[in-house]
């Protein structure tokens, strides 16, 4: 069985975008070299927006990528 490190409070929220408040699950400042750093995790609860011009910016889908010397 697994050793439990200890308990933390999350941090305050921030803004994904320009108007998503998140908060990070995992603090990497103090837990770092404890778990993995593919493990990204942020929690946006319930929110009411007014109506508007909000969220993430617009940028093109550049698609998959390939890696030098892949053949198409």
């Amino acid at each position: 069985m697994k050793k439990v490190l200890g308990v933390y409070t999350s941090h305050r929220p921030h803004w994904m975008g320009d108007g998503f408040p998140v908060r990070t699950l995992f603090s990497y400042d103090s837990l770092g070299k404890h778990i993995s750093p593919f493990l990204l995790l942020d929690l946006a609860g319930p929110q009411d927006f007014q109506s508007g011009r909000f969220g993430q910016m617009d940028r093109p889908n550049p698609g998959p990528q390939r890696s030098r010397g892949a053949r198409p």
